[in-house]
């Protein structure tokens, strides 16, 4: 394997359950001059792909997903790497910068959410201008409650 720093894939959302590297087939270009850059590692984070899915409330915290990205890490014995996030992958990969971890080369943002205050405001005014037709039919009324 090549010696070049690994980036480290952080997923957008764990819970779709789709593995990483299906999730990155969709983009086979921005994949390709990736890899001509450096390997990258794609890994399941909890209730993604062939991860476990508990029912366990307390794993669904930004703390013990930032402790998972530490242990990938050690067990793969990566000193030095670049932190790719993409959606909710950016604001995992933000705080995990933030315990101020060794080996750091650089911190990539994809398609960030810097305030998930502001993306629910952001959603919920976008959500008041859409037209009631939107809420009929075979959704019945369930996105007004999103």
């Amino acid at each position: 394997m090549s010696q070049k720093t690994r980036c480290v894939q952080l997923q957008e959302e764990p819970e779709r359950g789709q593995s990483q590297r299906d999730a990155w087939r969709q983009y086979p270009m921005a994949l390709g001059v990736m890899l001509d850059e450096r390997p990258i590692i794609f890994y399941d984070q909890l209730g993604g792909g062939k991860a476990d899915r508990p029912d366990d409330p307390s794993l669904w915290r930004i703390e013990r997903f930032v402790q998972e990205v530490a242990k990938v890490r050690k067990a793969l014995g990566l000193k030095e790497v670049h932190p790719y996030g993409h959606s909710w992958g950016t604001m995992l990969a933000t705080d995990y910068i933030l315990t101020g971890p060794t080996g750091i080369k650089s911190l990539i943002l994809a398609s960030p959410c810097l305030s998930a205050k502001r993306w629910v405001e952001d959603a919920d005014k976008l959500i008041a201008e859409l037209p009631p037709s939107v809420f009929a039919g075979s959704y019945g009324s369930s996105l007004i409650d999103i």
